[in-house]
């Protein structure tokens, strides 16, 4: 599980006061993955203890010879546990009933369905919590234990190396080609779960919450119809925060001739013509990256930045009923983009964008489209960042 001796040594320099703070944090940080990948090993031996068995997945629901119910907690194919586990559980680690059956469950999952990523986190390379997360975004698509492994097979080797949100577009990714049916099942689901709620603040000072659950392509458009109705209003005086701005946006949207009046100015009258509604429609702009094969066909998994992987045959409930204007394709992995000159044109921050994808800071999540191009390669001391890092280029080297 763990040598006692690492440990031993890892805590004197935690404890040590003439140690350089940033080991000491080191060491602090692998005593965490060291203790939690620990908890949830000693929690999979209770597992087999209290029933797991390997070689007879197929318990009824009914007492076995010991008298005990055994029930199955995580995904088909995973093994059945006591059903009193999760009071044990809970009990021990102080938390709720809840809370103690949700580790089981993922746990479960992690070492039948998915073992190396289990084998990463008992390694010591990726931390528990998002371990859980590669399970639990696997299972929303009841995958079959075959499926299961295969997602875990594309997605392991990038744990520890990534941020927890470009590992969830992974095993996204992962499921759209190995399940495209299932996904596109668990789409139906989604659109068909559709729904609007407003609640009121529990003293109600005039504020009211609103959660939505819509349609992608008219989630984008409302995203841009809020932020040009809250610059609109910053241009006529209004000094709040963008913020304010937006939710102010937002009710302005419930009178569609006065959200009209503002998005289209030069209105005159109450008609509503097609042409002036799409004179008042402010422009979302999407960007999809697929393979040429993909694009070719007609299937396979494309990227919308802000989204994540999408079937192809999805983009068009993406895009909806947007105007789409078609940019030239920039293809990486040829000859860079220069130029001589000192302003940076629009295509060598187009390739650099596409280049990295994502911001070159160790498990950053931040897509590099929002970020600053320039000086991306700055003198950081060796010692602040591990050499499993991607996309680092050292110093010296």
């Amino acid at each position: 599980m763990f040598d006692i001796m690492e440990v031993a040594a890892a805590t004197r320099l935690v404890a040590s006061a003439t140690a350089p703070p940033i080991d000491r944090l080191r060491a602090a940080a692998w005593l965490r993955l060291v203790a939690e990948a620990a908890e949830v090993q000693v929690v999979a031996d209770l597992a087999h203890t209290m029933g797991w068995d390997r070689d007879h997945l197929d318990y009824e629901f009914e007492p076995d010879e010991r008298g005990w119910r055994m029930i199955r907690m995580g995904h088909d194919g995973t093994p059945l546990v006591d059903e009193t586990l999760p009071l044990e559980v809970a009990c021990a680690r102080q938390t709720s009933v809840g809370v103690a059956t949700e580790l089981i469950r993922d746990i479960v999952d992690l070492d039948t369905l998915f073992p190396e990523t289990w084998a990463a986190v008992q390694a010591h390379r990726v931390q528990v919590w998002q371990a859980r997360r590669v399970a639990h975004t696997a299972g929303v698509y009841d995958l079959t234990p075959a499926e299961a492994q295969a997602v875990d097979q594309r997605v392991a080797p990038l744990l520890g190396r990534i941020g927890v949100k470009r590992v969830t577009n992974l095993v996204t990714a992962a499921v759209l080609e190995i399940a495209p049916d299932k996904a596109r099942d668990e789409a139906r689901r989604c659109d068909a779960a559709r729904r609007v709620d407003l609640h009121t603040a529990v003293v109600d000072n005039g504020t009211t919450y609103v959660e939505a659950c819509v349609d992608t392509a008219d989630a984008s458009q409302l995203e841009a119809s809020l932020n040009r109705l809250a610059d609109v209003l910053r241009h006529q005086g209004d000094t709040s925060d963008r913020d304010h701005r937006r939710a102010t946006a937002l009710g302005i949207l419930a009178t569609p001739l006065r959200a009209l009046a503002l998005l289209a100015p030069d209105h005159a009258g109450p008609a509503l013509t097609p042409a002036l509604v799409a004179a008042g429609m402010p422009s979302a702009t999407v960007y999809v990256h697929l393979a040429e094969a993909n694009l070719a066909a007609g299937e396979g998994v494309a990227r919308v930045e802000q989204l994540g992987p999408v079937l192809v045959d999805r983009l068009a409930a993406i895009i909806g009923a947007a105007r789409i204007r078609v940019t030239p394709v920039i293809r990486i992995g040829g000859a860079e983009p220069v130029v001589d000159q000192y302003e940076i044109p629009q295509s060598i921050r187009d390739a650099v964008v596409l280049r990295d994808g994502w911001e070159v800071f160790p498990y950053s999540s931040r897509e590099a489209r929002r970020l600053d191009a320039d000086h991306t390669r700055r003198l950081i001391p060796r010692a602040v960042w591990p050499d499993h890092a991607r996309g680092v280029v050292w110093p010296g080297r």
